[in-house]
């Protein structure tokens, strides 16, 4: 399966996570830190030698050398190196902490900033995996925004595809009004609707300040807004790629487009926040 470059940016965000939880580990260990110590530092040393080769192979890019983005974020993954001096001189562990706090926010925001543009994918039915990591990629590259227009949206898109969201971004998710205000008897609609809500929810609890549920009349189009960059969807994220073709389509993001995504969210009703601060029932 061909890994797109989005994907193999998550991927690397990914080995970032393994590659320090030794450390991580080792900051917690407060009985026999000391002891082991010489052992992570020795046994990090081998594998960021391994992470950096990895990093260096993404930012070759055909005729393409990204030095710049590289060596930013290869003197971000050296930072984790000085976590080993402080410990052996003995410094607070609340500074030392600090530091290894800074250097995992240096070194993803350094990995976030390698370029990973992307062809228009189309994925051929009965990939739903692939369409999968392809979305979740694009998600996952959010710092800023990501706002999710669905007019068949369930309650798997939230855990599929919002889980790894940066907690920096702001999240906006806009459904059709007929999804959160199903017609009275339609036992079906008002069960979907309120799986929706209950995981909706939890996801607000976590970032109650950065995340919108609403509810648009009549929306039809599927899109899918990366910080500044805009992607029509071939189809809900919920079906993508099971038994039909499947388009990713990068869209020219120009003050028109930002101006019809926005205006979409300006008339919707608001579902999360409501008046309240709360989810909206009814």
């Amino acid at each position: 399966m061909t890994v797109s470059r989005a994907q193999a940016r998550d991927l690397l965000m990914v080995g970032v996570g393994l590659l320090v939880d030794p450390i991580r580990r080792l900051l917690a260990d407060e009985d026999d830190r000391l002891r082991r110590l010489p052992y992570v530092r020795s046994q990090f040393n081998a594998d960021l030698a391994k992470f950096q080769g990895e990093l260096s192979t993404f930012c070759t890019v055909g005729p393409h050398q990204f030095e710049v983005e590289y060596h930013r974020a290869r003197r971000a993954s050296n930072q984790f190196l000085t976590i080993f001096d402080q410990l052996q001189q003995g410094v607070p562990m609340d500074q030392v902490v600090s530091a290894f706090d800074v250097a995992m926010h240096t070194i993803t925001t350094a990995i976030r900033a390698i370029p990973a543009d992307e062809d228009d994918a189309i994925l051929p039915a009965g990939s739903p995996f692939s369409a999968f990591l392809q979305i979740r990629a694009l998600c996952a590259a959010a710092d800023a925004r990501l706002d999710l227009f669905d007019p068949y949206l369930d309650a798997d898109s939230f855990h599929r595809y919002l889980a790894d969201v940066p907690s920096s971004a702001i999240v906006t998710v806009v459904t059709d009004t007929r999804v959160l205000e199903p017609i009275s008897g339609d036992t079906r609609g008002l069960q979907r609707r309120d799986r929706i809500v209950a995981v909706s929810t939890l996801f607000a609890e976590q970032r109650p300040d950065r995340y919108r549920l609403l509810a648009a009349a009549k929306l039809h189009d599927r899109h899918l807004r990366i910080n500044d960059r805009v992607y029509h969807l071939g189809g809900s994220v919920k079906d993508a790629a099971r038994s039909a073709a499947y388009s990713v389509t990068e869209m020219d993001s120009t003050t028109a487009i930002h101006g019809s995504l926005d205006s979409e969210i300006s008339g919707a009703t608001k579902w999360y926040p409501d008046t309240q601060n709360e989810h909206r029932r009814e």
